[in-house]
């Protein structure tokens, strides 16, 4: 028998171990469906000589446009942007999967981090309209979109919050507003489903036993009561951007009445999540992160918990003593976008660079072009002796792409604040950088930022296209554009 190892894997199977073969019959061709593969192995069990005379690996190539582009004084960071585009990239195939090898699924968790990449990286809209509305038909299960649908997104409770936020992203940065009103019906009729995963006290309760998934790190990757507090939260989150698509939409009806409820879900998360010993919400990651997200947590709340729980260098981060190599994880790279984009929340965008560096920096050290599904710093370096301890590892999951975003957004610091780009921030950060560089795909066309450090003072020149207002903001100056054309601004 012939057969060529790791190489079919017919989406939505999840059966990732293999081996997955393929029988050559003489001199006949014969090729894999497409997909990607770790190895291929050619095994013969016949006596008699044979002769293999070609073998050809198809490189297929979702045709886009790298209209996004990023680079700094630390080669690291702008290695560590191409890296995550690149796995966005390769992510992009018949739809948006997590991964060209493993799962090749269409789970809008990962989507929600891959979408943003590509949104800051390409500006591309057909994979993603497409993914978006995929997805959540799949939830559908064929009913009309004004009945409830069948499950959860993914039959996950928290990736339907996830559906939210990736469509709101996906509509602020393309302005797709005939898109959005298909998603109408199927707005409402998730927020209704979701309502019925609350309990009288308004807590998240789980009440179907679904698959609760938070993130791969010990204690939220199934149904807990870390879980539950992280997804009441991230159903919070996911609430608040349904409110703001339906008051986009001119829904104001409903929009009224889920801002009742979301303002429900909140009261509840405070008095029954918050742990007023330590002024925390736990003490882990994944659910402090979130209570900041979601503005669970309040004003008065946070910065403790930011320096206690959030902040690179305690005891949240910390790998317990021997545990094995699958629960050393103290986050994974998804759940890396999320402490990113809290940071950028807080305006800790040094600390989040650090991160960057140490965490993303420390994967690419390895070797790799692609970011992984899971990784810790604290792992062996000898990338044999993990794989052979991980078999299951995604050597490229779009899920770990969220630096590429955060430093679009907030180094160079372009970020639309009304859809499409119709309004728009420019606000460079260039932390501990003395120069960043690059550009940003908007429907209107490029944006092109250049940041300079001179003299401890901040010099930025940008291109506008036709069709924005831009805010350009610098420390302690600030400038309004309304014209094509190019601009400059320094900083006091």
């Amino acid at each position: 028998m012939n057969r060529c190892r790791n190489a079919i894997h017919q989406e939505p199977a999840l059966d990732n171990h293999g081996p997955f073969t393929l029988l050559l019959q003489g001199s006949q061709p014969a090729s894999t469906p497409y997909t990607a593969f770790r190895y291929a192995e050619i095994s013969y069990n016949g006596t008699a000589p044979i002769r293999l005379t070609k073998s050809i690996c198809d490189f297929k190539y979702y045709p886009v446009e790298y209209k996004g582009s990023f680079s700094c004084s630390d080669p690291l960071l702008t290695r560590i942007w191409y890296a995550g585009a690149y796995t966005a990239h390769l992510c992009m195939q018949e739809y948006i999967w997590d991964a060209p090898k493993r799962d090749r699924g269409l789970w809008i968790g990962d989507m929600q981090v891959t979408g943003q990449t590509i949104n800051n990286a390409f500006g591309d809209r057909f994979l993603l309209e497409r993914s978006i509305n995929e997805v959540r038909d799949q939830a559908q299960g064929g009913r009309p979109y004004n009945e409830l649908p069948v499950s959860e997104v993914n039959s996950i409770p928290g990736y339907s919050a996830a559906w939210y936020c990736t469509l709101s992203d996906f509509y602020l940065h393309s302005g797709d507003k005939t898109f959005l009103r298909r998603q109408h019906a199927k707005i409402i009729s998730l927020l209704r489903y979701m309502q019925t995963d609350f309990d009288r006290q308004d807590l998240f309760n789980n009440p179907r036993k679904t698959w609760d998934f938070c993130d791969w790190s010990p204690g939220f990757i199934t149904d807990s009561p870390l879980a539950r507090a992280t997804t009441d939260m991230y159903i919070i989150w996911g609430v608040r951007k349904a409110i703001y698509l339906l008051d986009q939409l001119g829904d104001r009806s409903n929009a009224v009445r889920f801002t009742a409820w979301e303002k429900r879900l909140v009261q509840a998360a405070r008095a029954s999540l918050f742990d007023s010993q330590t002024n925390t919400y736990g003490d882990r990651l994944q659910e402090n992160v979130m209570s900041v997200l979601s503005d669970t947590a309040t004003t008065a709340q946070t910065p403790l918990i930011y320096r206690k729980i959030i902040k690179p260098g305690g005891s949240a981060w910390a790998v317990p003593q021997g545990v094995t190599l699958a629960d050393s994880e103290v986050m994974s790279p998804y759940y890396g976008y999320f402490v990113l984009l809290t940071m950028g929340k807080l305006h800790e965008d040094q600390d989040a660079l650090n991160l960057l560096r140490s965490y993303w920096g420390n994967m690419l050290s390895r070797g790799t072009t692609t970011m992984w599904e899971m990784f810790d710093p604290s792992w062996p370096r000898n990338f044999t002796w993990v794989i052979d301890r991980l078999p299951y590892l995604s050597l490229c999951h779009g899920w770990s792409s969220g630096p590429t975003s955060f430093l679009s957004q907030r180094i160079l610091g372009v970020r639309p604040t009304t859809p499409g780009y119709a309004n728009m921030v420019i606000q460079p950060n260039l932390c501990d950088l003395q120069w960043a560089m690059g550009s940003i795909p908007t429907p209107h066309g490029v944006v092109y930022v250049k940041a300079v450090r001179i003299n401890g003072r901040v010099k930025v020149r940008v291109s506008i296209p036709a069709g924005v207002l831009a805010k350009i903001t610098l420390p302690g100056v600030s400038r309004l554009i309304q014209r094509k054309g190019d601009y400059s601004l320094v900083s006091k």
